[in-house]
């Protein structure tokens, strides 16, 4: 299951979240600016081994693979999925 840190706050962490809900993909979320101490430290610094930063959301695939912001298309390659077709309303 894939895992996205993210940050409360942040307008394209919410929407990675809900365009992984809309396609219905399952994934963990890990939302960094609530982890306190040492689980914070350590999920930062993983953070920043994996990507060279902290720039959110970060989605992380079983295989280590990671998309960093919100990328429809780099997420669906990421994850193996094709997006669901938008109701009228959403357009």
């Amino acid at each position: 299951m894939p895992t996205v840190y993210g940050l409360s706050t942040c307008s394209h962490c919410k929407a990675t979240k809900r365009y992984l809900d809309r396609n219905d993909i399952a994934y963990e979320e890990v939302l960094v600016n609530k982890l306190t101490g040492e689980e914070r430290d350590k999920t930062v610094a993983y953070v920043k081994e994996l990507t060279g930063g902290t720039v959110f959301p970060i989605t992380v695939a079983d295989n280590g693979e990671f998309v960093v912001g919100f990328d429809r298309v780099g997420l669906q390659e990421l994850l193996g999925f094709s997006e669901k077709p938008r109701p009228e309303a959403e357009y």
